[in-house]
């Protein structure tokens, strides 16, 4: 498609011009999802039963690991380029296993995902197979899912994996065997999160290769060797001995090997692949249980991971779990994380130590159950209000307009995740094909150009 010029006669200007994004900064997301700040534990625990329903589906269709994380990243972006629309989400992960079967050529038909997702849900009736009637209704919901995942990637087919760098920088640093199998369950894992949207490959492949060594003693990716930064590698939660004051203030050092990462080496930054362990380490905190490498360790192993970093953080300048925000400021890697941010004692007793037996723990669930059932109380009233409200002032529009005898445009609010959609020259998501084109574009040079060239048009009132 030639680019636009505003020489050009006859050709229909876009009202709305959207640009690939491969990469989301965390300001990107909030902006995205501004009215669902209260819903993200909902949505985090959402995220966990799509994985695993696309991760069952995709064993009995034989799917590689590339097709089910590029599945996970689809269904990611859809979900926050959406954020209104009220999808089945089991739908949604479907549609997104469907999707990313195209962009990895391992293509499968709608309807034999849907028949496998179907018997795996109900193991108990008979088997059906892709020609059941009873499929006809979600494939329709499907194939219009999948339009939507298209423009919310915008038509970009292109696919980056971090596999092929963990294998390479574990052959680099010469990391084991187990502490690279360890790994690639890491960087799985964090495709339950948005951390798949938000780092490179390379960075990724370095954070889980970080989070699996920092685990077995390995006090991979320091800046500098030298440092005295103690570990907190473990392989399970561990008792302190009676020598030892084992608290998150000052725990004893690991005697483990440091070897030291430049990072500008691989196109990043500590702060970058330290925001991304942040984010893995937020999962690992919240939903232990429901990841591959949870059940293994501990919480306090990974608690002891993240103050680690932190303090080696601290060392670089770097504010904890800054997520790479800058002098700027900006929100913290995860704002749902519950209080264990910096160098506090969130998870302790009262005598400061990191194991505080199984009662504190039953009490810390407890609590955060009942957090979780009045948080989503909270957040269904509201949306039930913002509903309430969006039909009044619609009622009240249309009564104004109909007064007035004018067919007038509604005022639009564009906010700022609807700018990154695309919208900032027109409407929102949902209305922005309603009085013009929509185009899509792969290259920042090109969006500059074509918004150059609309601007020229409305000047001249050609819009």
């Amino acid at each position: 498609m030639a680019p636009a010029s505003d020489d050009e006669a006859g050709e229909a200007w876009p009202r709305v011009l959207q640009r690939s994004r491969p990469y989301l900064s965390e300001q990107m997301i909030t902006d995205l999802k501004p009215n669902r700040l209260l819903t993200q534990s909902r949505d985090q625990q959402a995220a966990i039963h799509v994985f695993n329903m696309i991760w069952s589906v995709s064993d009995n269709l034989g799917f590689p690991n590339r097709t089910r994380c590029t599945a996970m990243s689809l269904y990611h972006r859809v979900r926050l380029y959406y954020p209104d629309i009220d999808y089945n989400i089991a739908d949604v992960g479907l549609a997104s296993l469907f999707t990313a079967s195209k962009f990895e050529d391992t293509l499968k038909k709608s309807l034999e995902i849907q028949a496998v997702a179907y018997n795996l849900r109900y193991p108990n009736d008979d088997p059906i197979n892709s020609d059941s009637p009873l499929l006809e209704e979600q494939h329709r919901r499907i194939i219009g899912i999948e339009r939507q995942i298209l423009e919310a990637c915008s038509f970009d087919f292109r696919t980056r994996h971090h596999q092929p760098f963990i294998v390479k920088f574990a052959k680099y640093y010469r990391i084991s065997k187990p502490i690279t199998a360890l790994a690639w369950l890491i960087a799985i894992d964090a495709h339950k999160t948005h951390a798949c949207l938000k780092a490179t490959p390379q960075e990724l492949a370095l954070a889980s290769l970080i989070l699996a060594a920092r685990l077995r003693g390995v006090r991979l990716g320091v800046t500098q060797v030298n440092t005295t930064t103690p570990s907190s590698a473990t392989n399970s939660p561990i008792d302190p001995p009676a020598a030892a004051v084992m608290s998150p203030g000052g725990f004893a050092p690991s005697t483990g090997p440091a070897i030291q990462v430049v990072y500008d080496k691989w196109k990043t930054s500590f702060a970058a692949v330290l925001e991304t362990c942040h984010d893995i380490l937020d999962l690992y905190t919240d939903h232990l249980h429901h990841t591959f490498v949870g059940p293994r360790h501990g919480a306090d192993a990974f608690i002891r991971v993240r103050i680690e970093l932190n303090r080696e953080a601290k060392n670089e300048g770097i504010p904890p779990n800054n997520n790479n925000a800058g002098s700027a400021g900006g929100l913290p890697a995860s704002p749902v994380t519950p209080g264990n941010y910096g160098y506090g004692t969130p998870y302790s007793d009262s005598n400061g130590n990191m194991n505080g037996g199984r009662a504190r723990d039953r009490d810390r669930d407890r609590d955060r159950d009942r957090d979780r059932d009045r948080d989503r109380d909270r957040d269904r009233e509201r949306d039930r209000d913002r509903d309430r409200d969006r039909d009044r002032d619609r009622d009240r529009d249309r009564d104004r307009d109909g007064r007035d005898g004018v067919d007038k445009e509604d005022e639009i609010v564009v906010t700022a995740g609807d700018k990154i959609r695309g919208g900032a020259k027109g409407q929102q998501l949902t209305d922005r094909s309603v009085h013009g084109s929509v185009r899509f574009t792969l290259s920042k040079k090109r969006e500059d150009e074509e918004w150059a060239a609309i601007s020229k048009a409305y000047e001249r009132g050609e819009l």
